[in-house]
């Protein structure tokens, strides 16, 4: 999804933002957090993925719920046509028997803030 919106999405269309993966950077989390009063920082990746019956359907909801979605239904029609092409032929890969299985890893931060 991140790759076909670098390769054609007009990124000027919408305010700019915070990286949305800057936490998963474990460097940043951990100075940013201790910067601000927190210890004893752990990190544990998490598998997760996401379950849908179609390619459509990821594309979907990815459109319905998130900045990215925002950014995709901004862009001219022919872009947008250009993005969800290169999303439906990527997802294709996580086809399984029952739909498909796209992989969503998660990474958690903890940390304490004492009182």
């Amino acid at each position: 999804m991140f790759e076909a919106v670098k390769a054609f999405a007009d990124m000027n269309v919408i305010p700019p933002a915070q990286d949305i993966f800057m936490y998963a950077d474990r460097s940043f989390a951990e100075q940013s957090l201790a910067a601000n009063g927190f210890s004893a920082i752990t990190f544990r990746e998490i598998a997760t993925a996401w379950r849908v019956s179609s390619g459509k359907q990821f594309f979907d909801a990815v459109q319905a719920g998130t900045r990215i979605g925002g950014l995709i239904d901004l862009q001219k029609p022919e872009i947008k046509t250009r993005i969800e092409k290169q999303i439906l032929d990527r997802i294709e890969e996580f086809k399984s028997a029952d739909g498909y299985l796209v992989p969503t890893p998660a990474l958690v931060v903890c940390s304490v803030k004492p009182a």
